[in-house]
């Protein structure tokens, strides 16, 4: 009887343990003011002659300020973020009010996201990130400095991407940053090492038919300001 007891409060302890280090999404309702490229290959609210272009969204998306603090949160914390009422695949000048206020509590929030990158098939190769084209936030050009680099992060190796938040490296902040290229990044996923990526909360309503294909939800941290990769037990920037 004493030892079933005592293997009860081990479990408790345990149990109590793992809720104390789940990191939970901060409420920070005075967020970092964005701040965007003074000179730039394509304004910060991507091709304004396009009837089609999101000037809200991209702003979200081209920022280039990196944050005092990033706030580690659990995986699943955004993994299963909810998705605010009203969001549709529709530029945020026609949402409602209402809808704008619910995306704006989480979106702008520096987090830090621990995971492994998966490995996306291409040409009958495998990659750790994938160069994409043209996109209405980069003024739809396709010179390999000026697209983005879309990366699918998972709690566990073996994860698929109907499991993964999507984060992603963008041309006004990997100029910055040499070492960022999908060789190196290719290389990490393969070798299956853990990584750390610090950047900002962002919701992109514009796949919604990704999700439970190629992607959990619509959130996701974007641009990422920091990338860290598991070395041993050291953490190296790449």
């Amino acid at each position: 009887m004493k030892l079933q007891k005592t293997y009860l409060v081990i479990i408790l302890i345990l149990a109590s343990a793992a809720l104390a280090s789940a990191q939970k999404l901060p409420d920070l309702p005075n967020k970092p003011k964005p701040k965007f490229e003074s000179s730039s290959f394509c304004p910060a609210v991507g091709l304004v002659s396009s009837d089609h272009n999101d000037p809200d969204l991209n702003k979200a998306k081209n920022r280039i300020d990196d944050a005092d603090k990033y706030f580690a949160v659990d995986f699943d914390e955004i993994r299963k973020l909810v998705r605010p009422s009203g969001v549709k695949k529709t530029k945020r000048s026609n949402w409602t009010q209402e809808t704008r206020d619910a995306v704006a509590e989480s979106e702008g929030i520096p987090i830090q996201l621990e995971g492994f990158l998966t490995l996306t098939l291409r040409s009958k190769k495998q990659f750790g990130a994938i160069a994409e084209g043209k996109e209405l936030c980069n003024c739809q050009v396709t010179e390999p400095e000026h697209i983005d680099f879309h990366l699918w992060l998972v709690t566990k190796v073996g994860d698929k991407k109907p499991k993964s938040v999507v984060v992603e490296m963008t041309p006004r902040v990997r100029k910055h940053h040499p070492d960022w290229t999908v060789e190196r990044l290719t290389t990490i996923a393969t070798n299956r090492q853990r990584v750390r990526v610090s950047g900002w909360l962002m919701l992109d309503q514009e796949h919604p038919e990704q999700i439970g294909k190629h992607r959990a939800n619509l959130w996701e941290i974007h641009p990422i300001m920091k990338f860290e990769f598991k070395q041993g037990n050291q953490w190296k920037t790449l």
